[in-house]
């Protein structure tokens, strides 16, 4: 299968990441990921804030959008549901988030293993927007499927873009 998506490692603070959408996961009960725990202590409490004022508990495939948060560059940051941190190596995401010009910070979603993290979310996102079109002369591409992807993480450029071949190379 070949996928038009474009996978791209972002590195620095994620405070600062100018994006359009930074995609941020959370574990149930509000357990932060190191992503999650960042923007929290740089807008002052206020991520926690809106998780405890709008309901949102971080179970699996549960997402909470916030807008323009204080001292976070990024226009919007979406809250993506990991559901129970036991769980941890059957992590998936059950709806690949597509934004345009969006970011998914990998910061302590896997523990400290960010490269099986990229891995995992290169193919989740192939395999959700995977469509069968072998048997069709005209072949379409999947509009809901974004462009280009980005992943923000801690852990070494080299590390990460050879994670994201390896997720490539799996979802092939």
């Amino acid at each position: 299968r070949e996928s038009s998506m474009q996978f791209s490692v972002k590195t620095g603070d994620l405070t600062a990441l100018a994006a359009d959408c930074l995609v941020v996961g959370v574990f149930q009960n509000r357990e932060l990921t190191r992503a999650a725990e960042t923007l929290n202590t740089a807008s002052g409490g206020k991520v926690l804030e809106a998780m405890r004022e709008d309901g949102f508990s971080g179970k699996s495939g549960e997402t909470q959008l916030l807008l323009r948060a204080p001292e976070i560059a990024a226009r919007r940051v979406l809250l993506v549901g990991l559901g129970k941190r036991e769980e941890g190596r059957n992590f998936r995401l059950e709806k690949p988030v597509r934004a345009k010009n969006g970011v998914h910070a990998l910061n302590g979603v896997l523990g400290d293993d960010e490269a099986r993290a990229a891995q995992d979310i290169v193919t989740d996102f192939a395999n959700a927007f995977y469509r069968f079109d072998a048997c069709k002369s005209k072949k379409e591409e999947d509009a809901r499927a974004p462009a280009r992807v980005a992943l923000h993480a801690t852990d070494s450029y080299a590390a990460l873009r050879n994670a994201i071949k390896a997720g490539e190379a799996l979802a092939a």
